[in-house]
């Protein structure tokens, strides 16, 4: 598939941009608490497995790691707003300008059945670093996604070897718009693709059985929104437009009805 058609999320939520108040945070201490969770955005394939060694965050000059257990995550488990808390560190206020995830060896993709090893390429081994710009302020409590584009981070060689090569985004409460929905009948196997005007890339969603999908960390604007479904099914296709975004709001676009 056209890797603009599938962002795999995953989403890692550093818990530390939401901007609560923590009242069991010593404010004279001038520290802020920050929290990690992984989430995701569908790709066509069977399993997409990633596996996170550790996790810091850099705090001015210093990096603090997080009290976190090393695991592999299936990014398709973690779709349509799903997440994984991922662990939280008090870190000292300032400005939080980096977060490195450390990945290990044993990162696989499944494909029409089979496992396929993802090789990291030697350059990732040392972490992936991924730039932020934001100032803790003393006992507030964040909360950071990390969006991790399963689709668009898979490449495929010509020797059917796959290799891991990250796309990431994030995004924080106060840049997080959010678009909900249902597709339904569920027979149609609709995917919902969305695309924001101006822009050439496109999110897709692989709704639940029920039919409910969601896209989490838009940005602010206008979106054009496409139900596609599966050409075996006899179903039509159906589109959406001029569908306002706003960060911090959620868009709830009700239940579309495609038919035959």
């Amino acid at each position: 598939m056209k890797k603009t058609l599938c962002a795999l999320a995953a989403l890692v939520s550093l818990g530390a941009i939401s901007c609560t108040k923590n009242n069991g945070i010593d404010h004279s201490a001038a520290t802020s608490t920050v929290s990690i969770a992984l989430t995701d955005a569908p790709a066509l394939y069977e399993a997409v497995y990633i596996d996170i060694r550790e996790i810091s965050v850099g705090v001015d000059t210093a990096w603090r790691t997080l009290n976190y257990t090393p695991q592999l995550y299936n990014l398709l488990d973690l779709r349509n707003g799903q997440e994984a808390m991922m662990g939280r560190v008090q870190v000292p206020s300032g400005d939080l300008n980096q977060i490195r995830l450390l990945l290990g060896d044993n990162s696989y993709v499944v494909a029409d059945g089979m496992k396929h090893p993802l090789k990291v390429p030697s350059g990732e081994s040392s972490g992936l670093k991924l730039k932020l710009n934001k100032t803790l302020e003393p006992g507030v409590a964040y909360k950071i996604w990390i969006d991790f584009d399963a689709a668009g981070s898979i490449v495929q060689t010509g020797n059917d070897q796959y290799i891991l090569k990250p796309v990431v985004r994030t995004f924080s409460e106060e840049t997080n718009g959010q678009i909900w929905g249902k597709v339904l009948p569920a027979e149609a196997q609709a995917l919902v693709k969305i695309a924001r005007e101006g822009s050439t890339d496109t999110l897709t969603a692989i709704p639940f059985a029920d039919g409910t999908y969601k896209f989490i960390g838009l940005q602010d604007g206008t979106y054009h929104i496409v139900y596609d479904a599966n050409q075996s099914t006899l179903y039509k296709d159906s589109t959406k437009t001029n569908v306002g975004v706003t960060y911090g709001k959620i868009t709830d676009l009700g239940t579309m009805i495609l038919v035959k």
